[in-house]
């Protein structure tokens, strides 16, 4: 494993170096202490994570990180620092994978930059991680961001209501959770409520938000990916309403219904990852994508040489999310009910099963009751299967919330 340390803490660059070759003596560390060094060595020699400050003097961290996806955009980038300024750390969000703020433990920070990159047997997820390093963001649909700047705009709109247009973007709402997820904001827990992430956030920084993705949305009209991400969007809002109506039927919890929707609103965001590459040539693939079945999974490693649920899942384990989380999108597509560890993952593929999994026309409205009864119908049955067949008591989930009697 290499690695550049970019960083003028002089204390800072000994701990690390002294904790990384007691536990990882196999890692190369490449410290070095400006912006300027460390454009010199990567322009002459490959690292697979470049982990910078982010305020030095001359060439900043955010200097560093442009320089990083010029010359090596295969590897992962991370922020280390401990006083950057929030409006900085918004409009770099594009740049970094990853946000910690000092101080941090040397052995913490060892383990998860080993979580970062460990190499996986599986050819499908290592490729996944390949094409989500050089991803930059998902993009959003312009007709949200303007709907929000015109709540901002008001001035009398509640985050509330900011949230519930953010919740039908994907693009937006996986910005908002990769920030509330990372390291410059206080908070032991994970969040994956979109509501609590956005009032997390705040009207100034949401606003702030918004005026960094102009470059970064489309529309539903027209040539390029615009139709799909917009029917996908539509299809990915369906199917996290319903696997949030399965929980809380099941749960009665709030909190664990909310996680199930975001995991729904997740849950394709690789077909967007897919889609935005131009080389592939993903709407060129033998099957109509995001079906139900599990030939879109074959046709897409034999095309792209991975899939839409190791991609997604991939980009939300460098974001931050939580594992859980991940698992379940990862597992969308898998009959295997043994291997649904929570409650939230058997509920997102039983939703996906209900409604077939079809995109939706951009614009069309939402027929909650018809794929409720589709996915209630196969629920009980699966449900009951599900706990009959895992051989341990499901695993509770990371976002289970604090004093509830639930697991999800």
């Amino acid at each position: 494993m290499r690695i550049l340390l970019v960083d003028d803490d002089h204390l800072l660059v000994k701990a690390l170096l002294r904790s990384i070759r007691l536990q990882r003596p196999h890692w190369r560390l490449t410290p070095v202490n400006s912006g300027e060094a460390a454009i010199v060595e990567m322009a002459q020699d490959s690292f697979d994570l470049i982990l910078t400050d982010m305020q030095m003097p001359g060439i900043d961290g955010t200097g560093v990180l442009t320089w990083a996806r010029e010359l090596q955009p295969e590897a992962i980038r991370v922020i280390l620092s401990g006083h950057a300024p929030q409006r900085r750390i918004l409009e770099s969000e594009g740049d970094y994978h990853r946000f910690l703020t000092k101080p941090v433990d040397p052995t913490r920070l060892v383990d998860i930059i080993e979580s970062f990159i460990r190499h996986h047997p599986d050819p499908f997820r290592r490729e996944a991680r390949a094409m989500v390093v050089k991803l930059e963001r998902i993009p959003s649909l312009r007709n949200n961001l303007d709907a929000i700047g015109m709540l901002l705009a008001e001035g009398r709109s509640s985050l509330r209501a900011v949230a519930e247009i953010v919740a039908q973007d994907l693009g937006l709402a996986l910005q908002v959770l990769k920030l509330v997820n990372s390291g410059y904001l206080p908070g032991e827990r994970p969040i994956t409520d979109i509501v609590q992430a956005v009032e997390f956030l705040g009207f100034e920084q949401i606003g702030e938000l918004i005026r960094n993705r102009g470059e970064d949305s489309f529309t539903a009209e027209g040539e390029g990916p615009g139709p799909l991400l917009a029917g996908l969007w539509a299809h990915s809002l369906q199917i996290g309403s319903m696997a949030s109506s399965l929980v809380y039927r099941e749960t009665g919890d709030e909190a664990c219904a909310a996680e199930a929707f975001t995991a729904g609103l997740f849950h394709d965001v690789g077909i967007a990852v897919l889609a935005n590459l131009p080389e592939l040539g993903y709407g060129q693939i033998p099957l109509e994508p995001a079906t139900a079945g599990p030939g879109v999974i074959e046709a897409e490693r034999s095309h792209c040489g991975t899939d839409h649920a190791e991609v997604g899942a991939e980009l939300l384990h460098l974001w931050g999310l939580p594992e859980p989380f991940i698992q379940a999108v990862r597992s969308h597509h898998n009959p295997r009910l043994p291997e649904h560890e929570t409650l939230v993952s058997l509920a997102l593929h039983v939703a996906h099963l209900g409604k077939g999994g079809e995109l939706l026309k951009p614009g069309a409205p939402l027929d909650r009751e018809q794929g409720d009864a589709l996915a209630t119908s196969l629920w009980g049955d699966i449900l009951l299967a599900w706990r009959n067949r895992r051989t341990e008591a499901p695993r509770a989930s990371s976002l289970a919330p604090i004093g509830g009697n639930h697991e999800c």
